[in-house]
């Protein structure tokens, strides 16, 4: 009687068997075999730096010569490691023998360019032509029907935006096969980007140069999806109109999640994208300025007006901020910055659901009397975790080093949370807290260049005296530790502890391992 169970079902009891007792399974009958094969590919997890191209393309050969397979496919996950867009991005799938197969290939990829009816069918035609790897991906996504989870490397995003525009194009109502028609319906995940590298790094900054500008229908798509619930993506558009227009219909407000990241769309967006989100309890916020972004005579309140939208739903929350670096130009003065964050003092302690908070502490605490901030009255006090970022360290004008204004680095963050904590009624202002993170990007170098010993700044005496885990981290300044989860556990990427509760990549005197000039850079 087991035996006559549907496939969909024996597929999904092999779950719960170890890989090698379904490896046998497939040995015993053809039944078998094709059913493990199916359960196989129900996730397709692709590393995008290490896997050959033609490897990935052969996988999709399988799925379109068995196209009972596709039903199958629940998640794509392609992901690289690499910080240089040159680096195994390569534009051309190098093809050893099997040219019968390319041929079916191609012309299942034919196929669905035609059956989708997608714009400007020449380019795709020359891509499949041309052997193009962000293509191919891009034209297999329509065909899984029961597709719930996509993450996608940051590269597909500067590598021509195939995904993007096909995911437009499919939420158009224009698709002239029907079969594609109910393309991504059942998507809940989707990760566009959000794994993009450090700005900081000089040579993805002379990438991103290289690369041309993003076309705008390359993210519309991706805020028509009416199932998702998890969002992340690299944002690249800085023209973005999210006022309601003739054809359009943004479904936002399923939203659970959204992760913007390095986003170029300006602050005046983000009160129209926020109100849209309904249903929305973790954000990330990151905003990349330029030097005419910058607006310093009569600073505006965009940022503050989109998230108070958000001040009785939000429980997750994670700020950063890229601004020129001062070698860029000389622009802004001390005062000038001060007031650009004066507007932001205190408001987050109205957010009375959130558990996780991690903002730039300039944000928190502006650049005055760093020597006498603690914190004080200022978090929720629903607050769990919470982490201080750097982003803005050796990006300010130099002209901060005085008296009254200043540029906030590791002693000074440290000895901050330090008076936080011996504050007589912290435990009644934040009553649930259980750690701290100072957060450090990884470019900077190590406790090496500072005039301090590491030992006076224990994260773990504070955390054995307090009973508040209290950590230093170093890395690469990603999306938000918590606000990240539906889509990759960044939480987990932390490095290993010295004995004072820092990173051992920052510090210098570790026993276990002494940073290489290059590491200190970003450069490994």
């Amino acid at each position: 009687m087991a035996l006559e169970l549907p496939d969909e079902i024996w597929v999904s009891v092999f779950d719960y068997l170890e890989p090698k007792s379904v490896a046998n399974l497939s040995l015993t009958s053809f039944r078998w075999h094709k059913l493990s094969r199916a359960h196989l590919y129900r996730e397709l997890h692709w590393h995008w730096g290490s896997i050959p191209r033609y490897r990935i393309a052969q996988h999709m050969i399988t799925l379109f010569r068995y196209p009972h397979l596709l039903k199958y496919v629940q998640e794509v996950e392609i992901y690289s490691k690499e910080s240089r867009l040159g680096a195994n991005h390569s534009h051309v799938i190098s093809w050893p023998k099997e040219q019968l197969d390319y041929k079916l290939l191609k012309r299942a990829l034919l196929d669905t360019v035609k059956g989708t009816g997608v714009p400007d069918q020449r380019a795709w035609q020359e891509a499949i032509e041309n052997k193009d790897p962000y293509a191919y991906v891009a034209l297999l996504l329509p065909n899984p029907p029961n597709l719930r989870s996509l993450k996608l490397d940051y590269s597909f995003v500067a590598m021509g935006g195939w995904p993007g525009l096909m995911l437009t194009h499919l939420t158009s109502s224009q698709i002239v096969d029907s079969r594609f028609e109910g393309a991504f319906n059942r998507l809940e995940v989707l990760d566009y980007g959000s794994n993009v590298p450090d700005l900081i790094y000089d040579h993805f900054k002379r990438d991103l140069n290289l690369l041309p500008d993003p076309r705008p229908e390359e993210f519309l798509g991706l805020f028509r999806l009416k199932g998702l619930k998890h969002l992340g993506v690299w944002l690249r558009w800085s023209n973005v109109m999210f006022e309601a227009s003739p054809g359009t219909h943004w479904n936002l407000a399923q939203l659970q999640t959204l992760v913007l990241v390095r986003s170029r769309m300006g602050e005046a967006a983000v009160p129209k994208i926020l109100q849209l989100t309904k249903s929305l309890r973790s954000l990330h916020l990151g905003l990349v300025y330029r030097n005419d972004d910058l607006v310093f005579d009569n600073p505006v309140q965009y940022v503050r007006d989109g998230l108070m939208m958000l001040i009785g739903q939000l429980e997750h929350l994670s700020i950063d901020f890229h601004y020129p670096s001062r070698f860029d130009g000389d622009y802004g003065t001390a005062d000038e910055w001060q007031k650009r964050f004066d507007h932001l003092h205190a408001f987050l302690k109205s957010f009375t659901k959130l558990k996780t908070l991690e903002l730039p502490i300039e944000m928190l605490l502006g650049f005055k009397d760093l020597s006498q901030q603690n914190m004080s009255g200022l978090l929720p006090k629903s607050l769990e975790k919470l982490a201080l970022r750097d982003d803005l360290m050796a990006l300010v004008p130099e002209s901060f080093d005085s008296t009254e204004f200043g540029e906030w680095k590791e002693n000074s963050m440290f000895e901050c949370v330090q008076r936080f904590l011996k504050l007589p009624d912290q435990a009644l202002q934040v009553p649930h807290l259980k750690q701290i993170v100072i957060r450090l990007g990884k470019g900077y170098g190590p406790l090496l260049f500072q005039h301090f010993e590491i030992e006076l700044l224990s994260c773990t005496e504070l955390t054995k005296d307090y009973g508040i885990l209290v950590q230093g981290r170093a890395g690469h300044m990603t999306p938000g530790y918590w606000t990240n989860h539906a889509l990759r556990d960044i939480d987990e990427e932390a490095g290993d502890y010295d004995k004072n509760g820092w990173d051992e990549f920052y510090c210098v005197g570790s026993s276990t391992h002494t940073p290489r000039w290059f590491d200190l850079f970003g450069c490994s």
